[in-house]
């Protein structure tokens, strides 16, 4: 079942991951709001110089952009979900009622080779999302520093 109707995206990690599904959605009728803990919706688009066109492109299908919010708290209720947003700045508390969410979170670190192999006879070390999700460069940077020490 895809989204419909209202649909909140909630958007922790500041990048293409959330702003390109809240495109997605808009294209296909939703009417989409994107929030985000950030001081700008996609303010990590700015590192691939993305930020300007996904700013007109949100802009041109209607997205509406919420930054320094997080969510308190959701709860069915009839006729959607409500959501309540927290403006981090201020304390502030805004409600949205919502007939989806969509995340757009980090997901749990996936450590369960090193977990089947660190009591192996050679060294055995915890790089990239083995040790804590983020990008890939984050495990390029650690995996070149593992060769360089070994």
């Amino acid at each position: 079942m895809a989204p419909s109707g209202n649909v909140l995206v909630y958007d922790e990690l500041g990048f293409h991951e959330g702003t390109s599904v809240a495109e997605l959605l808009a294209d296909r009728g939703c009417r989409v709001e994107i929030a985000t803990p950030g001081m700008i919706v996609g303010q990590d688009l700015g590192v691939t110089l993305d930020l300007e066109l996904w700013t007109i492109a949100a802009a041109s299908r209607g997205v509406v952009c919420t930054p320094d919010v997080t969510v308190s708290s959701a709860d069915e209720e009839r006729g959607g979900l409500r959501v309540v947003l927290a403006h981090h700045p201020t304390g502030a508390q805004r409600v949205r009622t919502v007939d989806w969410v969509v995340t757009s979170v980090h997901p749990r670190a996936d450590d369960t080779l090193w977990r089947a192999l660190r009591n192996a006879p050679f060294p055995v070390h915890r790089i990239g999302d083995c040790l804590a999700p983020r990008r890939a460069h984050a495990a390029v940077l650690e995996g070149e520093r593992v060769a360089a020490a070994l």
